[in-house]
């Protein structure tokens, strides 16, 4: 029974260590060239081999900022004999900034102690009720969603057959070329630069008149174009949007601990060290 619990114990804890490793990935998204490592051993000055929950490699200039993380996922509160056992572990490897996780808060003596050799105390976990205080824990957001809707499209041309002629097909693929087949725009672009955004649900109609002839492709032939005309009126959708922040924290520290998380940070080198 002992046994089982301890595997249990073990497991959670390499499960704290990788969300934290992810949530500093995350922290160091503006540093591509920051190498993290997950349980890195390194070789301390005692000739003893030190094994660092999560480290980090940052260069900066001339100098490689080092960062060691050591995760705590302890139910009790965390003493100063934790912290001190930690400040020996970092002066053994040199390291230019030590970090202590863990989910159980710190003694009084801790902190001090903390505060006195310049070591990060860090509380990573679910957010308690007492948390919230002082913070919106749910905001719900009504609106009004308005899009257009665009219709009976016209070609203006001297080609009488195609006067008056609705064109088919998708806004964005009805691309306009000046006469030596350079692009100009391409005609959403031209819908959205003509669009009187009024909001009113009342049918309109525009207009457009190019300054100078255009040209369109239409099955492998060059149409010339001297504008378009278009209807278009406005519908409304209202949308309800809650944002929930405790289901959201829910979810961070569910994704955290997933592969996918450290896999998909491709600007990271990120290792697992045996």
């Amino acid at each position: 029974m002992n046994q089982q619990k301890t595997k249990e114990n073990i497991s959670k804890g390499k499960e704290y260590e990788l969300l934290t490793m992810n949530v500093y990935v995350e922290l160091l998204k503006k540093y591509p060239e920051a190498k993290i490592e997950l349980r890195k051993k390194i070789l301390g000055k005692s000739n003893t081999s030190r094994e660092i929950d999560v480290y980090a490699e940052i260069p900066l200039g001339f100098h490689t900022y080092k960062t060691a993380i050591e995760c705590k996922n302890y139910n009790d509160t965390i003493g100063i004999e934790t912290v001190d056992a930690f400040l020996g572990k970092l002066q053994d490897i040199e390291v230019d900034k030590g970090i202590l996780v863990t989910k159980s808060g710190y003694t009084g003596p801790a902190k001090k102690s903390a505060r006195e050799h310049g070591l990060d105390l860090i509380e990573l976990r679910k957010p308690a009720e007492e948390d919230w205080q002082g913070r919106l824990k749910v905001i719900h957001i009504q609106m009004q969603m308005y899009y257009p809707e665009i219709y009976n499209i016209e070609l203006k041309t001297d080609r009488k057959e195609l006067v008056g002629k609705e064109m088919a097909g998708l806004a964005n693929e009805l691309i306009l070329t000046d006469e030596n087949g350079n692009l100009y725009k391409d005609l959403n672009q031209i819908i959205q630069e003509n669009i009187n955004n009024d909001w009113t649900e009342e049918q309109k109609v525009a207009n457009v008149i190019f300054e100078k002839l255009y040209f369109l492709k239409v099955n492998n032939e060059k149409i010339p174009v001297k504008g378009f005309s278009f209807k278009y009126c406005f519908h409304k959708t209202p949308q309800e949007i809650i944002i929930d922040g405790e289901r959201t924290v829910e979810l961070i520290m569910k994704n955290a601990f997933t592969e996918e998380i450290r896999t998909i940070n491709k600007d990271f080198k990120i290792s697992n060290s045996k």
